[in-house]
């Protein structure tokens, strides 16, 4: 709201006067456009300080180091559907975890069906033969027959956080998988 009157401006007709104490007993008048010009340039300089203050105060989240994922490739095996999504089988060597099979159950949240959860479950047996099972979850979003998938899988010896593509055309499941821990 622009005020038509720059302080000083003498005032030419009755307005209300204001009395600001302004430090070692004196006294200023202020017109009523005076105290508004001085009202609106302090909320100027308020903003502008909460600005800097804000822009230069570090950020606090926390820094985590990935490292270097391991890179998976599976075979979609099934892909069912259901009233609520569909259901897609996964299963293949990966690396160091060897046969894995997964299910995610996907669940869409939106009419179109280009976005959603899911949650599901992670089988891997490894060279020596030892079963490992975990429960999987995470959000996904699909453009055409595509499918981009972020996840967490809560195994017992790691957290692990996987970013995958899915092509439903070619049947091919594409991971990067970290161990958070």
């Amino acid at each position: 709201m622009p005020v038509d009157c720059p302080l000083g401006t003498p005032l030419t007709k009755p307005e209300l006067i204001y009395t600001l104490n302004v430090g070692h007993g004196s006294l200023a008048l202020l017109s009523t456009c005076e105290v508004k010009t001085l009202i609106m340039t302090t909320d100027k300089i308020l903003t502008a300080l909460l600005l800097t203050f804000l822009l230069s105060c570090p950020a606090q989240a926390a820094e985590v180091k990935f490292g270097e994922p391991l890179e998976v490739s599976l075979d979609v095996a099934s892909i069912t559907m259901n009233d609520k999504g569909m259901s897609i089988t996964y299963e293949g060597i990966a690396g160091k975890y060897g046969l894995v099979h997964t299910t995610h159950n996907m669940v869409s949240t939106n009419a179109a069906h280009t976005k959603g959860y899911f949650t599901g479950t992670v089988q891997a047996i490894d060279d020596s033969g030892h079963l490992e099972q975990a429960m999987t979850l995470g959000l996904w979003s699909r453009s055409g027959t595509s499918l981009k998938v972020y996840g967490f899988d809560d195994d017992d010896s790691a957290r692990i956080l996987h970013i995958s593509t899915v092509n439903l055309a070619t049947k091919v499941f594409n991971a990067k998988v970290w161990e958070l821990d």
